[in-house]
């Protein structure tokens, strides 16, 4: 019998796309209901990949919140100058 998780991550990827993650955590806000959040956290353990754009200040919100603000890779688009993401040596 296999278990469920070892089922998903035999799978292809999933990715889910959020634009603007700020404003995806404000209307989860609004939602009473607070198992989306263990939801989406559930869903980085079994193949299923955030991708997700940023304004500069991110306040984290809920444990999802923080999975975001703490993760440490990333692409900068833009003048990388005027961004205070990444460090860059030499710029």
């Amino acid at each position: 019998m296999i278990l469920p998780k070892s089922y998903y991550l035999s799978q292809p990827p999933v990715y889910v796309i959020i634009d603007v993650v700020q404003d995806f955590m404000a209307q989860l806000e609004e939602i009473e209901d607070k198992s989306l959040d263990d939801i989406l956290m559930s869903a980085l353990d079994v193949s299923i990949h955030m991708v997700v754009t940023a304004e500069i200040k991110l306040k984290p919100q809920g444990a999802f919140g923080t999975k975001v603000k703490e993760t440490k890779c990333g692409i900068a688009l833009g003048d990388i100058k005027g961004q205070a993401l990444f460090s860059s040596a030499g710029i």
